[in-house]
């Protein structure tokens, strides 16, 4: 092919391209421009027409199908011979142009409100008709398909630090333009949403082209166009974002969802985080008691101050009771974000008791018998339950103590009192309890009848304690 046939079928092609949209802006000004036209001077021809239908072509396969495609509606349907002629679709998508004189005619639909949107993927094109007097031609059903709209998300996974704002606050502000990446999608008929849900509640926003530019930006948010995370707003919140396009003839609409943490920032001071060994007598059987130790020995327990949570107590990390021998933790705490901080350095308990029970408070009677002393069981019940002492120890409280003396008892004698703790800690104090053998009663005359046996040699051997006991 020379140059000279290239050239020649360029500008026809470039032509053909053209003639679909320069007829309205050239063709029809210059047949209305003629003062001699008008269309109630044309005579029709009597059964003489086109028709067909417009459906939306949903899944853009290029063949109609009833169950998924929709009726292209309430669509202008321009057709242009001499004359120009517009009809409308009715709800099905049929259109009818009758009473039309013989001729080409090249037939266009109007859909321009919907193209300064969508990009026409098919159907766009219409043949030229050529009608024959008396004829009626069924152009078909002719599929449309547009581009759909389509949002992205900006992430799957949004994390939402919570910064201190002017006033002290800790928060954040975020708006649209911090969840959604494509906002440019036709702006003049495109509604955004982004919402989600917090014990019940749904918080939405709703961003649109309010000041008419054709561009969503920042100019287009106002006070409600924003979230505003708190404190109070700490956890993971599933979002989801929404774009709608509303045109007169079509509507679409797309959505993406996607997940937000909102955390603080771990803005937090760590106070009183001492290396200061800790020493106590008895065992620990408790957090309470743990904070008790710290209190006695002049150390204060270390806390956390959280930009959210304020101060919080912590917690180490032992098990409970803590028996004798040293023990090494650190405290943690947990924000109410979830966070958690431990203490920098490890804090020390020893636990040794080396102190023996106190006896000083002790002062003893003494313990009186007329009569012999037998056995340790006849002694304590001389002194009586009520009257046994008791040593007070650190840490067993009331001690029970021990003797040791030999039976019978005769004589007036003094017993030693020894205490020991469960630790093994005794007294080094002496403490005595004396004990008077004898009969402090007046000499009275006792009288029985004692029955006898005589023995073999006609004895009988009389026992003064076969007497009131001697």
């Amino acid at each position: 092919m020379n140059t000279k046939s290239i050239i020649l079928l360029k500008i026809s092609l470039q032509f053909r391209r053209c003639l679909s949209f320069c007829f309205f802006f050239f063709f029809i000004p210059l047949i209305f421009a003629q003062n001699d036209f008008h269309l109630s001077n044309l005579t029709p021809a009597l059964n003489t027409s086109i028709e067909g239908y417009l459906y939306i072509d949903n899944d853009c396969n290029g063949v109609y199908d009833i169950t998924s495609d929709t009726p292209f509606a309430n669509i202008d349907v321009i057709l242009f011979s001499d004359r120009l002629i517009s009809v409308e679709t009715d709800e099905n998508g049929y259109w009818k142009a009758s009473n039309l004189e013989a001729g080409t005619y090249s037939v266009f639909v109007d859909y321009s409100d919907i193209k300064s949107c969508f990009s026409v993927l098919e159907g766009e094109n219409i043949a030229p008709v050529l009608l024959s007097e008396g004829d009626t031609i069924d152009v078909g059903k002719i599929g449309f398909c547009f581009d759909k709209p389509e949002i992205t998300c900006a992430t799957d996974n949004l994390t939402v630090e919570l910064k201190e704002d002017s006033n002290g606050d800790f928060s954040s502000k975020l708006s649209v333009f911090d969840f959604i990446d494509n906002l440019d999608y036709c702006p003049k008929f495109s509604e955004y949403s982004v919402k989600y849900s917090s014990n019940g509640i749904v918080n939405e926003i709703v961003v649109s082209d309010i000041n008419g530019d054709d561009i969503i930006d920042e100019d287009d948010l106002i006070d409600d166009s924003y979230f505003t995370f708190y404190c109070d707003d700490i956890g993971n919140y599933v979002f989801e974002a929404d774009v709608s396009i509303d045109t007169i003839h079509i509507n679409d609409n797309s959505s993406c969802s996607f997940n937000v943490s909102v955390i603080n920032d771990l803005d937090y001071h760590l106070f009183n985080d001492s290396q200061e060994e800790i020493i106590n007598q008895c065992t620990v059987n408790s957090l309470s008691e743990l904070q008790e130790v710290y209190l006695n020995n002049g150390v204060v327990i270390p806390t956390l101050n959280d930009n959210c949570s304020g101060v919080l107590n912590g917690n180490p990390d032992l098990i409970f009771p803590l028996s004798e021998g040293e023990h090494t933790y650190t405290w943690s705490f947990i924000t109410n974000s979830g966070n958690g901080v431990t203490t920098l350095n490890s804090h020390k308990l020893s636990i040794i008791d080396d102190t023996a029970p106190d006896v000083s408070s002790l002062n003893l009677n003494d313990v009186d018998s007329n009569c012999i002393i037998e056995s340790e069981e006849q002694l304590l019940e001389l002194i009586g339950s009520d009257n046994l002492p008791k040593a007070i120890d650190n840490c067993d409280g009331a001690v029970s103590g021990s003797f040791v003396v030999s039976y019978p008892i005769l004589n007036t004698t003094v017993i030693k009192w020894e205490f020991e703790d469960s630790k093994g800690n005794k007294t080094t104090d002496d403490v005595f309890q004396k004990v008077n053998i004898g009969n402090t009663n007046e000499v009275f005359a006792l009288c029985k009848n004692i029955e006898i046996e005589l023995n073999a040699n006609g004895e009988f051997l009389l026992d003064p304690l076969m007497i009131n006991n001697g």
